[in-house]
C-alpha cells in the first residue's frame, strides 16, 4: 500500500489536471463570512477551526502542498480532500470537476454552507472510502446510486435537511462500517435490511423513523454493531432484554444509547461507549 504525503514530489502525468480540477471546484463555490455550524465547527461539538482553506490555493503551485489536500507519494494522485469548516457556500454542480479526481479516497465537505441536492457525480467516484457531507444545508433525497460506492466504509450525511426514505441500495456497500444520518427529516422504518453490512456505528437519531423496534432480538441482530443511536424518532415497542441495560427511554417513545464521547478526530469516530451487541 502506498503512503500519502503532503509535501512536493516530482511532476506526475495528470498532476496538473488534478490541481486545475481542484481550483475549478473551489471557484464554483463562494466563501461565506461565517457559517452556522450545528456540530463540526461549533466549540461545543468537534470544534474544528473554521477558516477559508481554499483561499490559499494558487494556480501554478503544487496542489499536494495545499491546505486540505493529500497525495499519493508513488503516483502523485490526489487521494484526500478535507475541506471541513472551510466556509464554502453554494450548490454542488452535477458537472463538478471533483469527478475528475479518479483516485480520491477521502472527501470531507462537512461544516460548510452547501445547499441543493447531493449530486449524482459522487456515485461515479468509485475509489471513495470515506465521504462526509455532514453539517451543511443539503436537501432532497439520498441518491440510491450511493450504493455504487463499493469501497465506502464511512458515510455521514448528518445535520442536513435530507428527506424521503433510505435507499435499499446502501446494502450493496459491503465495506460500510460507519453510517450517520443524524438530524435530518428522513422518514422510514427501522433499517433491518442493513444487517448484511458490517456496520459498527449506526446513527439514526433526530429524524422521522417510525414503527416497531423489538422486542424480537433479530431486529437488532447486527453482528458487528457497537453503537446504535435512535433517539428522537417515532419508534414503538420495547428493546430486547440484552439491550435494555444500555438504553434509556426518552420522549416520543424512543430510545437513546448512553451518551457518546465527543469526536474531534475522524480516526476516532468509532470510539464510543458500547451498546447493544450480539
Amino acid at each position: 500500500m502506498t503512503t500519502p504525503m503532503s509535501y512536493p514530489f516530482p511532476q506526475f502525468l495528470g498532476h496538473t489536471d488534478q490541481c486545475n480540477a481542484l481550483l475549478e471546484f473551489a471557484g464554483s463555490l463562494g466563501i461565506a463570512t461565517t457559517v452556522d455550524s450545528k456540530y463540526f465547527c461549533n466549540e461545543d461539538g468537534a470544534n474544528i477551526t473554521s477558516y477559508p482553506r481554499t483561499a490559499s490555493w494558487k494556480r501554478g503551485t503544487n496542489c499536494c502542498t495545499w491546505n486540505g489536500i493529500r497525495c499519493d507519494n508513488a503516483t502523485g494522485d490526489v487521494i484526500e480532500v478535507d475541506l471541513s469548516c472551510s466556509r464554502l457556500q453554494g450548490t454542488l454542480h452535477q458537472n463538478s470537476t471533483l469527478s475528475l479526481l479518479h483516485n480520491l479516497r477521502i472527501l470531507y465537505l462537512r461544516g460548510n454552507a452547501l445547499t441543493g441536492d447531493i449530486p449524482s457525480f459522487i456515485c461515479q467516484m468509485r475509489s471513495l472510502e470515506e465521504l462526509s457531507f455532514a453539517d451543511n444545508k443539503l436537501g432532497g433525497t439520498i441518491p440510491p446510486c450511493l450504493g455504487n460506492l463499493s469501497k465506502i466504509s464511512y458515510l455521514s450525511i448528518s445535520f442536513n435537511r435530507m428527506q424521503g426514505s433510505l435507499p435499499r441500495s446502501l446494502a450493496n456497500c459491503t465495506r460500510l462500517k460507519f453510517l450517520s444520518l443524524f438530524s435530518n427529516g428522513i422518514t422510514d422504518s427501522f433499517p433491518n435490511w442493513l444487517r448484511t453490512v458490517p456496520l459498527r456505528t449506526l446513527q439514526l437519531g433526530d429524524n422521522n423513523f417510525h414503527g416497531l423496534i423489538g422486542p424480537d432480538a433479530v431486529a437488532l441482530d447486527f453482528p458487528h454493531l457497537d453503537v446504535l443511536i435512535i433517539e428522537t424518532n417515532y419508534f414503538t415497542g420495547s428493546l430486547p432484554a440484552k439491550c435494555s441495560a444500555d438504553f434509556t427511554t426518552h420522549s416520543r417513545n424512543v430510545f437513546r444509547v448512553k451518551q457518546y464521547v465527543n469526536r474531534r478526530d475522524p480516526s476516532s469516530v468509532m470510539q464510543f461507549y458500547q451498546s447493544c451487541g450480539p
